[in-house]
């Protein structure tokens, strides 16, 4: 009898889980549009001088299905493409390394205005849960996961060594990043401008590189993945477009320490020190889409 009731009960689950997948309907949809970025962290400061971190603008695209067991119930997922950014400006005391015209680096103090736009670019992969309260409103969230497919940055920068009298800065130059690609130092061909800082006749590249202070690189400024939570709403104006508000929160570190430099000032000993600050993307995405 135990063995019959048991197969009797087995026989009723399979039948009701059976029915409510037959109920279940798929929906592929696709949305698209703009997002508002940000690398949230601890800025660099000193003196009520240093670095601002703001907002940057992108776009995205992204597929994603899901899966309603009902009217107001539904899991699902996804896969999309993300830009994100952070736009990082500094003025305030500094230094900078220098190549000479005789061969030696040469490290200077002074002051610093850097402007500098970081974008990189992303694979999301998230996976949610939805809920619908009323016809035409969708509520969903739930963990993502993301790789970083490029980091690229670009700004100008200006510098002035401590000594110089003058009003103009000593070094004026374009900034071109490229974090999964560039190697440390800073170049120099025979051709580039030469300035005089501090008497040695130092050499200034039309473009800097990403690591131009730096002389080994360990580990790239920006990590290849991170992670995160989301959390959204679609709300529909027919039975097919929608319009859709997301909100995404990294959790884990962006930016790796042993490339992360602190530029405001060096230690006692005159070594470079660099910053262990917990920096995470924050980004907002506002889009149309469209489910079928």
């Amino acid at each position: 009898m135990k063995i019959q009731h048991a197969l009797i009960t087995a026989f009723t689950l399979s039948f009701l889980i059976f029915f409510q997948i037959s109920q279940a309907q798929l929906h592929i949809g696709f949305n698209g549009g703009l997002n508002q970025s940000r690398l949230s962290g601890p800025e660099e400061r000193i003196e009520g001088a240093g670095e601002t971190l703001s907002s940057t603008s992108g776009f995205h695209i992204a597929m994603r299905i899901s899966y309603d067991f009902n009217d107001w119930f539904a899991i699902g997922g996804g896969i999309g493409y993300t830009q994100r950014g952070v736009q990082r400006d500094y003025g305030g005391p500094s230094f900078f390394r220098f190549r000479t015209t005789d061969g030696r680096s040469v490290v200077y103090d002074g002051q610093r205005q850097q402007q500098l736009s970081d974008n990189t670019d992303h694979i999301d992969l998230p996976l949610f849960v939805q809920f619908s309260p009323v016809k035409r409103i969708q509520f969903y969230g739930g963990p993502y996961f993301s790789s970083t497919l490029a980091a690229q940055g670009g700004g100008r920068l200006r510098f002035t060594e401590a000594s110089f009298q003058g009003e103009a800065p000593q070094l004026e130059t374009g900034l071109e990043y490229s974090y999964f690609g560039d190697d440390p130092g800073i170049g120099g061909e025979m051709d580039d401008q030469r300035v005089e800082m501090a008497g040695d006749v130092v050499l200034v590249p039309e473009l800097l590189s990403a690591y131009p202070e730096l002389e080994t690189l360990d580990e790239t400024l920006y990590r290849r993945w991170h992670y995160g939570i989301h959390t959204g709403v679609n709300l529909y104006v027919s039975s097919g477009l929608y319009f859709n508000i997301e909100w995404m929160y990294g959790l884990n570190d962006m930016t790796r320490q042993a490339a992360d430099l602190a530029i405001s000032e060096r230690s006692e000993d005159g070594e470079f020190q660099f910053r262990d600050d917990y920096d995470r993307f924050i980004t907002w995405r506002f889009s149309i889409g469209f489910s079928f």
